[in-house]
């Protein structure tokens, strides 16, 4: 969970905006995972609010490459921090030779400011052969359930 902008602590759906990376590190919020997960997110927010961190691209893009390449059938979700980094990613996948080839891989952005006919793509599978990627922002963790999904 992510702080509400403008109330750090708070819980809710939204990312608050801060830093590089937008959203801020709650020690309530991540009660439930081990000390050692909760140490590195807080020295991720500490290198954010430095703006020493920013989104690697191209990582992202290696990592679904891989999926892609070896891995067993299944939709894969990508949490994105907001719209411009969704679009930004999707430009970039549309242009890879296996992610943005349409006959192997299925490019669906999804943010809360899309028309829902848009949004509701999300749940319908691709045909066999064919990997679905989700982009998103954390609407896809709280608000809904895609059943296809097998990576994130």
């Amino acid at each position: 969970r992510f702080g509400r902008e403008g109330k750090p602590g708070e819980s809710s759906g939204e990312l608050q905006q801060h830093g590089t990376l937008g959203w801020t590190y709650n020690e309530m919020d991540f009660g439930q995972y081990s000390p050692s997960t909760r140490q590195s997110l807080a020295a991720w927010e500490k290198a954010n609010a430095k703006k020493d961190i920013k989104l690697d691209l191209e990582l992202v893009t290696a990592v679904l490459d891989h999926i892609c390449r070896n891995e067993a059938e299944g939709a894969v979700l990508v949490f994105m921090t907001g719209w411009d980094d969704i679009s930004k990613l999707h430009e970039q996948l549309q242009s890879h030779p296996v992610l943005g080839n349409r006959h192997q891989v299925r490019l669906m952005p999804l943010h809360g400011s899309m028309p829902t006919a848009n949004q509701q793509a999300i749940f319908a599978r691709p045909p066999p052969g064919v990997r679905k990627v989700v982009l998103t922002t954390n609407i896809a963790e709280t608000s809904i359930t895609i059943d296809d999904i097998a990576y994130v």
